[in-house]
């Protein structure tokens, strides 16, 4: 994954007084290029304002009032802040009084704060391009959510798309995430973020549970979802091609997850460094989901499978019937090995142990 999750705003962690600490990591330049002085005076005051700082000015008290996490406790949160915390601020404080000597107006305004403009690079002096749009989701358990996305473009390069949301209804419980992906789409219990692949590269992809800031599956191309009718639990497929191992011969995970997080792995491992040389491991190969039990349906369009053999499955030992096919081609010779996986009791080949280990050898 090329970006990290960094942008301190908006992610959720750990509680102190019922507020939503700022996360411990440094703010890029990047995000903060091209805003205005008064939304970095909003970022800056953002990091007080998860401490639960009360604030004398009315605007920062009122912007801050109509979020769910704000918790106006403390008058004073000077020892709450750490290093981290003062060097954002810091920062940012640079960019806010550079801003202030920029004079620009957006060329398109709203009040779903969609715009776009054109300035010049505090820093840099490059021309720099910033647009913004907001769309909105109805979720049935978090309410409506709010989804922001911001593109900056400097000179002939493109810095990452922040894509942000929260929910805006009062009652509903607060969540909110960053992430620095192509695009974000959201689902009725989880959302698929999407950074795209470039000069003809895989799409890389993640699934997030509403729940958490933590990816339930990392995958490259597609993502298989397994349907069980009459459940709550729902289950998800993905293989991520990426080094696991010093030695260099992993060639890529097959990840089995549920909302609560990953169930089973399977990594697979070529014999030695040619085999591996010998065979495209940085695609995808073929995979499929089979059934031997006429009561289930394969959707492969949408690369879904509805298990009606598990109807009312109440936990994962329930879940049987199904398997993972996956095909993979030797780039000299041609030559086909392939792996028929059984889900058994919600977990590949229904063994205890969370992770697995086969060895890809085309002799």
């Amino acid at each position: 994954m090329k970006y990290c999750v960094i942008l301190f705003f908006i992610c959720p962690v750990l509680c102190l007084s019922q507020a939503v600490l700022p996360v411990q990591q440094p703010i890029p330049e990047f995000a903060l290029k091209g805003k205005s002085a008064n939304e970095l005076r909003i970022m800056r005051n953002e990091i007080f304002a998860r401490y639960g700082y009360i604030f004398n000015s009315e605007d920062l008290a009122n912007h801050f009032n109509t979020k769910a996490w704000y918790s106006p406790i403390n008058s004073n949160v000077d020892d709450h802040l750490t290093n981290v915390d003062k060097s954002n601020i810091e920062l940012i404080l640079r960019f806010e009084n550079l801003a202030k000597k920029q004079s620009f107006q957006p060329t398109i305004e709203s009040k779903t704060d969609a715009y776009f403009r054109v300035i010049n690079d505090p820093i840099t002096g490059d021309k720099l391009e910033i647009s913004r749009n907001v769309t909105f989701h109805r979720h049935y358990k978090f309410g409506t959510i709010r989804k922001i996305i911001e593109r900056t473009f400097t000179g002939a390069e493109k810095n990452p798309t922040v894509i942000y949301s929260e929910t805006i209804d009062s009652n509903s419980h607060y969540w909110a995430t960053t992430k620095y992906f192509d695009d974000l789409k959201f689902e009725t219990d989880f959302y698929h973020a999407i950074e795209y692949g470039c000069c003809g590269a895989e799409n890389y992809g993640e699934l997030y549970s509403y729940s958490s800031d933590e990816p339930i599956l990392k995958f490259n191309n597609d993502f298989f979802f397994v349907d069980i009718p009459n459940s709550k639990i729902e289950m998800f497929i993905g293989y991520s091609h990426q080094e696991f191992r010093r030695d260099g011969l992993s060639i890529a995970k097959l990840s089995l997850s549920s909302l609560e997080g990953v169930i089973s792995t399977i990594t697979f491992i070529a014999k030695d460094q040619r085999t591996k040389e010998d065979l495209p491991w940085y695609w995808t190969p073929k995979i499929e989901l089979r059934s031997d039990d006429e009561k289930n349906q394969i959707i492969t369009d949408l690369n879904e499978i509805r298990l009606w053999g598990c109807d009312f499955a109440k936990t994962l030992n329930d879940i049987n019937g199904f398997s993972v096919f996956v095909e993979f081609q030797h780039e000299g010779s041609g030559k086909i090995k392939n792996y028929e996986i059984p889900i058994t009791k919600g977990k590949f080949y229904g063994l205890s142990q969370s992770d697995t280990e086969i060895i890809l050898d085309f002799d």
